[in-house]
């Protein structure tokens, strides 16, 4: 079994218990988008959901795991049942390994562009001291959702939304703090010519901080 061959088995015992994807996730206490994914061959149920998605198709939890209907209702062995819970726990683990994987990979993309942006800005550290560490905390403010949602789904979710929001503050409180040493420094004109942008950017990167701690949070009530 693989996850596609899953998915499509999923798919055609939803469609004949003439469920959609959203009905199917309700009873299931997952979103649709979950559902989706495991029909798509991109994701897979957790373990402990298998037995109430087997219910809620209306088959056997041995005919879940081997992705077709046991029409004869031929025996099965206690071997090919440990088979199958292998292959069913390996092919749950390679697709968390892959979720993993592009979470590190995000990640990695963060801190390189933090990273570049200490090493490019470094040398005018005088006239960028507020800039730089509010870009290092904004990358926190979206890595730390990222990593919950990806690398360590089942840690607690209150200290990530914690840390994520109070790095977006802090990014945002340097921001304001940059532009307030530039009007003490009487570089009105560099406010002015910015401000719009900076406002658009400020609003956005709100945005996409308050969306990715609300997926992460909504994850983590769904596992």
């Amino acid at each position: 079994m693989n996850a596609s061959e899953f998915g499509q088995f999923i798919s055609e015992m939803r469609k004949k218990n003439k469920l959609t994807q959203a009905e199917l996730a309700r009873k299931l206490d997952v979103t649709d988008k979950a559902v989706s994914r495991w029909e798509r061959g991109l994701g897979f149920p957790d373990i402990n959901t298998l037995e109430a998605l087997a219910d809620a198709l209306g088959i056997s939890l041995l005919e879940l795991m081997q992705a077709k209907q046991n029409e004869d209702n031929e025996p099965i062995s206690t071997e090919q049942a440990e088979e199958l819970l292998s292959d069913t726990i390996q092919l749950s683990n390679k697709l968390n390994k892959y979720v993993k994987f592009t979470g590190i990979q995000i990640l990695s993309v963060f801190a390189l562009i933090g990273i570049t942006t200490l090493s490019l800005l470094f040398p005018e550290w005088n006239s960028v001291r507020f800039i730089a560490p509010g870009i290092i905390a904004g990358l926190i403010a979206w890595g730390i959702p990222i990593w919950k949602m990806t690398i360590s789904r089942s840690r607690p979710i209150a200290v990530s939304l914690i840390i994520s929001f109070s790095c977006a503050l802090t990014a945002i409180a340097l921001k304001i703090v940059d532009m307030a040493h530039d009007i003490h420094t009487n570089d009105m004109v560099a406010v002015i010519d910015t401000i719009d942008g900076i406002v658009a950017a400020v609003f956005l990167f709100i945005a996409v901080t308050i969306v990715l701690n609300i997926l992460s949070l909504i994850c983590s009530k769904k596992k």
